[in-house]
């Protein structure tokens, strides 16, 4: 039951003006949306899936973005999703449910990282979060925004691939 991680995370969240945004029409809103709804869980909002276009905006209204993972071999051999450089280039912090090797939110010192599939480390960091200074969880946005530009610039991926293609 990945899906309600989220929801699992947002049961065990203590402080109160911590509020989860879900944007998305995923194959399980509606099961995620009765799971909250059975819970009695307020502290959890749904939005309706966003045109690209948006997403920017909405993210700058953010706190911190989150992104996570099963746990599998499969990511033993890396992981590329359009949302980790889209979240640091938003110079936002960064929640990475993760178990695997080459974290680049780690790598990037641009958040913190929990082990996959584990809510009570999810809610835990979101109230550490939660708690860290405004300087700190921009700095983290900041060393996020950078990394990126450094690695998720296709003029240098292209260098990259350039480089093993003549090796």
């Amino acid at each position: 039951m990945r899906w309600n991680i989220w929801v699992a995370s947002a049961r065990l969240i203590k402080t109160r003006s911590i509020c989860i945004l879900i944007v998305g029409e995923g194959e399980k809103l509606i099961e995620l949306k009765a799971y909250a709804q059975t819970e009695g869980l307020k502290n959890i909002v749904f939005l309706p899936k966003i045109v690209k276009a948006q997403v920017p905006s909405v993210m700058r209204k953010l706190d911190v973005c989150f992104i996570g993972w099963r746990v599998t071999k499969l990511y033993d051999y890396g992981i590329s999703p359009n949302k980790i450089p889209e979240y640091l280039m938003s110079g936002k912090p960064v929640l990475h449910s993760f178990s695997g090797p080459n974290d680049p939110i780690s790598l990037a010192d641009a958040g913190v990282t929990v082990p996959a599939e584990d809510p009570a480390a999810i809610a835990d960091a979101i109230e550490s979060l939660e708690q860290s200074s405004l300087e700190e969880r921009e700095n983290m946005g900041m060393r996020g925004s950078q990394y990126a530009v450094r690695h998720y610039n296709y003029e240098k991926i292209a260098e990259k691939l350039a480089k093993e293609i003549m090796a």
